[in-house]
């Protein structure tokens, strides 16, 4: 720590953690870095995050999780979250309406959430049923077996398998079971299986 370095890039034992946590360091938390420019700045940045960005590269202990920051336009998100649109089509709307005036692509919040996801490890995965369609949210890395624990602890116990489909198949089938099942897109994994994101699981269990 005396020499610059933060507290998160220091590599542990598992005895050195336990103590390490105890701690509270507010240099081992991940930092998100983002600016708020005027509406000309929004898609090139400015001097400012310029500078920002080149200050993050030469800091001890940084990668690219940390050295490229989020740029938005807090005045644009106000205007185009107030603009009318069409109300079941609305967060679709608004994104082009992004595109189509300031050429951006993403809104400041999509862009906030799926860096803070990056940065905290995070994945999803989805269960559909006839009535409803539900994202979970799992660290990546995660085995089936601790998916199934992150609906219910007596999934995680019981297990026995996961029939699994991978988003982009099951993106253009349109969620067809019959057409996956010919196409042989729905396959049985067993507890080990470490998850994909996007995957769609329907889990079998005791």
């Amino acid at each position: 720590l005396g020499m610059g370095t933060p507290a998160r890039k220091l590599e542990l034992s598992d005895h050195e953690w336990a103590a390490f946590q105890s701690l509270h360091l507010l240099t081992s938390k991940p930092v998100l870095y983002f600016c708020n420019v005027s509406e000309n700045d929004v898609k090139e940045g400015n001097i400012h995050t310029q500078a920002l960005q080149e200050w993050l590269t030469t800091q001890p202990g940084q990668d690219d999780s940390y050295s490229k920051p989020i740029i938005i336009s807090a005045q644009i998100e106000s205007e185009v979250a107030n603009m009318p649109v069409d109300s079941e089509s609305g967060a679709l709307s608004r994104d082009m309406l992004l595109e189509q005036i300031y050429g951006i692509k993403e809104n400041g919040l999509a862009q906030i959430i799926k860096a803070s996801r990056v940065l905290l490890g995070l994945q999803n995965f989805y269960t559909v049923g006839p009535q409803e369609a539900r994202a979970w949210t799992i660290q990546k890395g995660a085995s089936a077996r601790s998916a199934a624990g992150a609906i219910h602890t007596d999934m995680e116990k019981g297990f026995i398998k996961a029939e699994t489909i991978a988003y982009n198949d099951y993106v253009a089938n349109e969620g067809d079971e019959k057409k996956l099942k010919a196409q042989g897109k729905i396959r049985s994994e067993g507890p080990g299986y470490i998850c994909q994101d996007g995957d769609i699981f329907f889990f079998k269990f005791s």
